[in-house]
Protein backbone atom coordinates (compact mmCIF):
# COMPACT_ATOMS: atom_id res chain seq x y z
CA UNK A 1 0.00 0.00 0.00
CA UNK A 2 3.11 2.27 0.11
CA UNK A 3 2.41 3.22 -3.26
CA UNK A 4 -1.16 4.31 -3.33
CA UNK A 5 -0.34 6.16 -0.23
CA UNK A 6 2.39 8.02 -1.50
CA UNK A 7 -0.04 8.69 -4.67
CA UNK A 8 -2.69 9.81 -2.80
CA UNK A 9 -0.53 12.22 -0.53
CA UNK A 10 0.96 13.71 -3.50
CA UNK A 11 -2.05 14.42 -5.52
CA UNK A 12 -4.04 17.93 -5.32
CA UNK A 13 -6.71 16.81 -7.88
CA UNK A 14 -10.18 18.54 -7.87
CA UNK A 15 -11.57 14.91 -8.28
CA UNK A 16 -9.33 11.89 -7.20
CA UNK A 17 -10.66 8.82 -8.86
CA UNK A 18 -9.81 5.60 -7.40
CA UNK A 19 -10.03 2.63 -9.61
CA UNK A 20 -9.89 -1.22 -9.29
CA UNK A 21 -11.19 -4.60 -10.31
CA UNK A 22 -12.98 -5.76 -7.38
CA UNK A 23 -15.46 -3.36 -5.29
CA UNK A 24 -14.90 -2.97 -1.60
CA UNK A 25 -18.53 -2.95 -0.76
CA UNK A 26 -20.97 -4.15 -3.07
CA UNK A 27 -24.66 -5.22 -3.26
CA UNK A 28 -24.36 -7.76 -5.84
CA UNK A 29 -24.13 -11.66 -5.63
CA UNK A 30 -20.03 -11.91 -4.91
CA UNK A 31 -20.17 -9.35 -2.45
CA UNK A 32 -17.48 -6.77 -1.18
CA UNK A 33 -13.90 -7.73 -0.50
CA UNK A 34 -13.01 -8.06 3.10
CA UNK A 35 -9.64 -7.70 2.66
CA UNK A 36 -9.99 -3.76 0.55
CA UNK A 37 -12.31 -2.55 3.14
CA UNK A 38 -9.88 -3.17 6.08
CA UNK A 39 -6.83 -1.89 3.98
CA UNK A 40 -7.57 0.55 1.03
CA UNK A 41 -10.96 1.99 2.27
CA UNK A 42 -9.77 3.70 5.41
CA UNK A 43 -6.99 5.19 3.11
CA UNK A 44 -9.04 6.09 0.23
CA UNK A 45 -11.64 8.27 3.27
CA UNK A 46 -8.01 9.97 5.37
CA UNK A 47 -7.09 11.09 1.42
CA UNK A 48 -10.76 12.74 0.63
CA UNK A 49 -10.75 10.41 -2.15
CA UNK A 50 -14.03 11.55 -4.38
CA UNK A 51 -14.79 8.07 -5.45
CA UNK A 52 -14.15 4.91 -5.57
CA UNK A 53 -14.75 2.75 -8.98
CA UNK A 54 -14.99 -1.10 -9.56
CA UNK A 55 -16.53 -3.99 -11.56
CA UNK A 56 -16.05 -7.76 -11.28
CA UNK A 57 -19.83 -7.81 -10.36
CA UNK A 58 -22.27 -8.02 -13.09
CA UNK A 59 -24.55 -5.58 -11.74
CA UNK A 60 -24.21 -1.16 -11.85
CA UNK A 61 -24.34 0.36 -8.57
CA UNK A 62 -23.76 4.06 -6.26
CA UNK A 63 -23.40 3.54 -2.49
CA UNK A 64 -21.92 6.19 -0.54
CA UNK A 65 -21.08 5.51 3.07
CA UNK A 66 -18.78 7.73 5.05
CA UNK A 67 -18.56 10.81 2.75
CA UNK A 68 -16.77 8.30 0.37
CA UNK A 69 -18.75 7.25 -3.39
CA UNK A 70 -18.35 3.72 -4.20
CA UNK A 71 -19.28 2.95 -7.82
CA UNK A 72 -19.34 -0.56 -9.55
CA UNK A 73 -20.18 -0.88 -13.28
CA UNK A 74 -19.80 -4.79 -14.14
CA UNK A 75 -21.76 -4.74 -16.95
CA UNK A 76 -19.76 -4.35 -20.14
CA UNK A 77 -21.07 -7.40 -21.85
CA UNK A 78 -23.45 -9.30 -19.51
CA UNK A 79 -26.24 -8.43 -16.53
CA UNK A 80 -27.23 -8.58 -14.59
CA UNK A 81 -26.58 -10.55 -11.09
CA UNK A 82 -29.07 -10.55 -7.94
CA UNK A 83 -28.78 -8.29 -5.50
CA UNK A 84 -28.04 -11.29 -2.80
CA UNK A 85 -25.81 -9.36 -0.61
CA UNK A 86 -27.43 -5.82 -0.22
CA UNK A 87 -28.26 -6.39 3.11
CA UNK A 88 -24.21 -7.15 4.11
CA UNK A 89 -23.27 -3.42 3.15
CA UNK A 90 -22.21 -1.59 5.77
CA UNK A 91 -24.26 0.66 8.18
CA UNK A 92 -25.24 3.91 8.11
CA UNK A 93 -24.32 4.26 4.07
CA UNK A 94 -27.05 4.99 1.35
CA UNK A 95 -27.20 2.38 -1.58
CA UNK A 96 -28.38 5.55 -3.98
CA UNK A 97 -28.85 3.04 -7.26
CA UNK A 98 -28.94 -0.59 -8.08
CA UNK A 99 -29.49 -2.31 -11.12
CA UNK A 100 -29.29 -6.41 -10.98
CA UNK A 101 -31.99 -8.80 -11.89
CA UNK A 102 -33.96 -10.61 -9.70
CA UNK A 103 -32.13 -13.31 -9.90
CA UNK A 104 -28.42 -14.02 -11.44
CA UNK A 105 -29.65 -13.11 -15.32
CA UNK A 106 -33.00 -14.06 -15.21
CA UNK A 107 -33.26 -10.67 -17.62
CA UNK A 108 -36.02 -8.78 -15.29
CA UNK A 109 -34.02 -5.81 -15.28
CA UNK A 110 -34.45 -5.65 -19.25
CA UNK A 111 -30.94 -4.38 -19.42
CA UNK A 112 -28.01 -6.10 -21.41
CA UNK A 113 -25.15 -4.30 -20.62
CA UNK A 114 -24.21 -0.82 -19.65
CA UNK A 115 -20.93 1.53 -18.86
CA UNK A 116 -20.30 4.68 -16.68
CA UNK A 117 -19.32 8.39 -17.83
CA UNK A 118 -18.00 11.16 -16.23
CA UNK A 119 -18.59 15.10 -16.99
CA UNK A 120 -16.01 17.13 -15.59
CA UNK A 121 -15.96 21.13 -14.89
CA UNK A 122 -14.91 23.02 -12.29
CA UNK A 123 -18.07 22.83 -10.36
CA UNK A 124 -18.93 19.68 -10.39
CA UNK A 125 -18.16 15.57 -12.08
CA UNK A 126 -21.28 14.37 -13.24
CA UNK A 127 -21.31 10.94 -12.92
CA UNK A 128 -24.07 8.87 -15.77
CA UNK A 129 -24.88 5.05 -15.47
CA UNK A 130 -26.03 3.83 -19.28
CA UNK A 131 -27.06 1.03 -20.49
CA UNK A 132 -26.18 -0.55 -23.35
CA UNK A 133 -28.02 1.19 -26.02
CA UNK A 134 -26.52 4.42 -24.18
CA UNK A 135 -29.07 5.80 -21.92
CA UNK A 136 -28.72 7.17 -18.58
CA UNK A 137 -30.48 5.06 -16.11
CA UNK A 138 -28.55 7.20 -12.94
CA UNK A 139 -26.82 10.42 -12.39
CA UNK A 140 -25.39 12.34 -9.63
CA UNK A 141 -23.01 14.93 -9.54
CA UNK A 142 -20.49 15.18 -6.91
CA UNK A 143 -18.44 17.74 -5.97
CA UNK A 144 -14.77 18.88 -5.86
CA UNK A 145 -12.68 18.16 -2.72
CA UNK A 146 -12.17 19.78 -0.05
CA UNK A 147 -8.85 22.32 -0.08
CA UNK A 148 -7.68 20.55 2.74
CA UNK A 149 -6.83 17.43 0.24
CA UNK A 150 -5.43 19.68 -2.41
CA UNK A 151 -1.48 20.98 -2.10
CA UNK A 152 -1.58 22.87 -5.37
CA UNK A 153 -2.77 25.85 -7.21
CA UNK A 154 -4.01 26.78 -10.11
CA UNK A 155 -6.99 27.35 -12.69
CA UNK A 156 -6.88 24.33 -14.81
CA UNK A 157 -9.51 20.88 -13.31
CA UNK A 158 -7.13 18.09 -12.45
CA UNK A 159 -8.70 14.54 -12.57
CA UNK A 160 -6.41 11.86 -11.30
CA UNK A 161 -6.92 8.24 -11.53
CA UNK A 162 -4.67 6.03 -9.54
Amino acid sequence: TDWIEAALTESDADYLLVVGHYPIYSACDHGGTEELAKTLDPLLKEHGVTAYISGHEHCQFHFEHDDMNYFLSGTGHDCCYGSGMKQFLPKGGELKYLLTDSTAYSGSSGVKGGFVSFDVTREEMVVSIHRENGDVLYDTSLLPRDKVFKMGKGSEVVVEIE
